[in-house]
């Protein structure tokens, strides 16, 4: 096999160039874009693109990639939001869907994620006054039609859509919301998650089985008679969201969106 001679030059795409590699052929499933003979970063994958004679190709490390010629991340789309799950976790009295807004909020800010975030949560408590049953559902709840992505880039620098829009919340998450507001990653047992939330993206009424919100994200009680729906970060199809019902002094995070 012919062998490449290369010289060992420093490249703005991650460091040295490695030794002289065995001649290769370029293709997408062994580049993504890559550090030429002269140390520049190319898009491409033909060998004419990837450098000399079919050098093996070099990406830009982990995290980033080669866009118009620089290595870093994917920009998010115009008008994206984004999503999270908590990394506290919380009992059911979240001090009413208000508090839990207020639980997002301060996640957000402590992970210097900008924009107003609102927590997955739906409600059905019952107006004294209107002598009616106040619906509060969580996909209702959302004004942006999005689509949401998770915080942060994956291991090649590429966002991660979650939902391609409002519309979407009523189906399975492309991929889990398994990632924390300080780009923590859940561990794969799995994390649950407070929601009060059926797979149709509302919740459900109050009946003599409990109200499925923790009375309205103000309980704490140990009861299942007074317990919520909650959600699986790693759940199938409707799981995320639906998932089990749990009594109000666990302990679980929650699901944060942007809007």
């Amino acid at each position: 096999m012919r062998w490449l001679v290369a010289g060992l030059v420093v490249s703005s795409c991650g460091g040295a160039l490695p030794p002289p590699q065995p001649e290769v052929t370029c293709g997408p499933t062994n580049c993504r874009g890559c550090c030429s003979s002269s140390g520049a970063c190319v898009e491409g994958t033909s060998n004419q693109q990837c450098g000399l004679g079919g050098a093996a190709c070099l990406d830009c490390g982990m995290g980033r990639l080669c866009l118009s010629n620089v290595c870093g991340v994917e920009p998010l789309p115009v008008g994206a939001k984004l999503v999270f799950v908590t990394r506290s976790t919380f009992t059911g009295d979240l001090r009413g869907v208000e508090g839990a807004d207020s639980l997002c909020m301060a996640a957000a800010a402590a992970g210097n994620l900008p924009g107003t975030f609102k927590a997955w949560v739906s409600a059905n408590g019952y107006d004294s006054v209107r002598r009616v049953q106040r619906m509060v559902n969580a996909s209702e709840r959302l004004t942006s039609n999005g689509p949401w992505y998770l915080p942060g880039v994956d291991s090649q620098g590429r966002r991660i859509q979650v939902f391609s829009s409002r519309a979407a919340l009523r189906a399975a998450p492309l991929k889990p919301i398994d990632r924390t507001e300080t780009l923590e990653a859940v561990p794969s047992t799995g994390r649950n998650v407070w929601t009060g939330t059926l797979s149709t993206g509302r919740g459900r009424p109050a009946s003599s089985t409990g109200d499925g919100t923790c009375n309205d994200w103000q309980s704490s009680s140990g009861s299942f008679s007074d317990a919520s729906i909650v959600g699986t970060v790693y759940g199938q199809a409707g799981d995320w969201t639906e998932f089990d019902t749990r009594p109000c002094s666990n302990r679980f995070s929650l699901y944060c969106f942007e809007d």
